[in-house]
């Protein structure tokens, strides 16, 4: 399920009551920058301190890093190693957090392991110590991928045609930089997107990312730069954001645009965050920082439904539709509890690929206060947390959850208040046999969701269909305020690494779900959909991040308001697994401007 947040950037480009947030942004972004070489200052100072206490101390560290196709001098497997410029020892050196002469701490080996677990153009990541006395010799070592990936992609089947082309490198130079262009068509909206993301700005642990798009539907500028939390070990964080839309909104009904109008928006914030507490045990982090919001809706007019080549006849133009402009300005107040348990494990949702999962307590709350006093529409608190834990049942199986909400307090009532909750069940079953035949590596995987809202905003709404969680109706084909989502599927890893090139799994399914604005009650009763299936996954273990092709043959068990027929078969091709073992503060707290994501 999703809610679709439309935002754009106002035709006109002035910012208008924003200029003075923007004054007291750069400021503070000023001292920020200045303030950064003193923080690493008292870091250091920190670490010399504790190392009088600490007996070994880490006396070498070695960095190895594999080609993609080892022990292949020629042919087409040694033109790529020699075409491919190798990720720089430097590069990785960034991301460890200790160095020769550190006193030797085994978290920060384990954590430095995960941190560059995170890394997708590196692949078999592991870090091993050697002891000889009071001295400990630190062996890195991981192994590139093919980074420069030609973004010639589509998916099709579940009602949405699309289609990219372009280039992506997600380890520009061996510098750890990343770079894309892709021109797309989803449906009847084209656009061109461009993305940069320096993860070490000039050098330093400062990070920028841009990123713009033009289409049909408007446009989108992003500019991101700041420190962000990469490790439990980090001390302090800062961050300015500034996002700017400019285009079209829409609304569906049974897989069809039901409204469409114009949107425009700004969000600007900037934060500063300091991390007390055991790494290794609970880490506390405190956030403060000041943001400026503003969304604006207008009628679309009929030279915008001719851009999506929608017929004015077929949808609502009524301007009562249109949600009311929202305006917030003021500072927030961020507060979250992480307990470190981390369980790396691989086969889940990337084949091979290794990727860790905190199995411990995190707790995370926000308070944004947006008086009328700083330009805000109203006096008005907007509220956020979550709460996440999980459960290490055997070696090779796990359960995690997460509770979430959000909303805004005005003085007449609680407004798009919405509240999600979910569960993820893993089960890594190994190589499986049928007497003397190999069936492959089974992972069972198992997703819930439920989903409420109140008071929704008018331009938001959750959407169903085979893009995000029913295979056998087509996307966006259920809207409403409120739903749930059952997925359970059975994935089979039958062929790993063929010619180095591929791998091949395939998978069974189950679907289970529904969204409506009707009560409850009828949600579960009338408003339940289901489907079953199989499909195809192909792997490519030594492209960035191990990208997966899946292939599904859906079967919807209902008659849909789509026009699906019980037992029609939809053939749905598509990029990446139907629903992700991430929780959703993972997604959003990981996610970055990508033209795979469409920002």
């Amino acid at each position: 399920m999703s809610v679709r947040l439309h935002a754009g950037q106002n035709r006109n480009p002035c910012i208008g009551q924003s200029n003075r947030c923007i004054s007291c942004l750069c400021t503070l972004l000023l001292v920020l920058l200045l303030s950064t070489p003193l923080n690493h200052a008292l870091a250091e100072k920190r670490k010399e301190k504790s190392a009088t206490t600490v007996q070994k101390y880490i006396r070498n560290v070695t960095v190895q890093v594999e080609e993609i196709f080892p022990n292949h001098n020629g042919g087409i497997y040694g033109a790529a190693n020699n075409l491919k410029i190798n990720t720089r020892e430097s590069t990785i050196r960034r991301d460890l957090l200790f160095k020769e002469g550190d006193s030797y701490d085994p978290f920060l080996i384990r954590e430095s392991e995960r941190v560059l677990r995170t890394l997708r153009f590196l692949r078999d990541v592991t870090i091993t110590d050697v002891h000889d006395g009071d001295a400990v010799d630190v062996t890195v070592k991981a192994q590139d991928t093919w980074t420069i990936i030609p973004q010639v992609s589509f998916s099709s089947g579940d009602g949405r045609q699309k289609r990219s082309v372009g280039l992506a490198e997600s380890n520009l130079l061996g510098w750890g930089k990343r770079l894309e262009m892709v021109y797309s068509e989803d449906e009847q909206a084209e656009s061109l997107q461009g993305v940069y993301d320096d993860r070490n700005l000039f050098g330093t642990v400062n990070q920028l990312q841009m990123g713009y798009l033009d289409g049909s539907l408007g446009e989108t500028t992003i500019f991101d730069i700041g420190n962000p939390f990469r490790s439990l070990a980090q001390d302090d964080s800062w961050r300015l954001q500034v996002e700017v839309n400019d285009g079209l909104g829409r609304l569906f009904e049974a897989g069809d645009e039901s409204f469409v109008y114009q949107t425009q928006s700004e969000d600007i914030s900037l934060y500063y965050a300091i991390a007390e507490g055991k790494p290794s045990e609970v880490r506390h982090r405190l956030f403060g920082g000041i943001q400026y919001r503003s969304e604006r809706f207008q009628r679309a007019t009929e030279e915008d439904l001719y851009d999506l080549d929608i017929d004015p006849d077929s949808i609502d133009l009524n301007a009562d539709m249109l949600a009311d402009n929202r305006r917030f300005s003021g500072f927030f107040l961020n507060y979250s509890s992480i307990e470190e348990d981390f369980m790396p494990m691989n086969y889940i949702d990337r084949f091979s690929r290794v990727v860790d999962y905190n199995l411990g307590e995190q707790f995370t709350t926000r308070a944004f206060i947006s008086p009328r006093l700083l330009g805000s529409e109203d006096d008005t608190l907007l509220m956020s947390g979550f709460y996440a834990t999980g459960w290490r049942l055997s070696p090779a199986s796990f359960l995690r959850g997460e509770i979430n909400g959000n909303g805004r307090m005005t003085s007449q009532r609680l407004e798009n208040g919405i509240f999600h909750s979910e569960l993820k069940y893993y089960h890594l079953f190994g190589p499986v046999f049928w007497g003397d035949q190999y069936l492959g590596k089974h992972t069972l995987g198992i997703s819930f969701e439920l989903d409420h809202a109140v008071n929704l905003d008018e331009d938001k709404q959750f959407l169903l269909g085979a893009d995000n969680g029913l295979r056998g109706y087509e996307a966006r084909t259920f809207a409403g305020d409120k739903g749930w989502l059952l997925n359970i599927e059975e994935r089979a890893h039958i062929a790993e690494n063929i010619y180095e090139l591929v791998s091949l799994g395939g998978a069974v399914f189950a679907d289970i779900g529904g969204v409506t604005d009707e009560s409850f009650g009828r949600l579960f009763s009338d408003n339940t959909y289901a489907d079953i299936g199989a499909g195809l996954r192909f792997a490519f273990p030594r492209s960035s991040g191990e990208r997966v092709l899946r292939v599904d043959f859906a079967l919807p068990l209902r008659d849909g308001i789509d026009g699906s027929k019980t037992f029609e078969v939809r053939i749905i091709f598509s990029g990446g697994q139907l629903f992700s073992s991430r929780l959703t503060n993972e997604r959003l707290g990981l996610s970055r401007a990508t033209t795979e994501q469409d920002f």
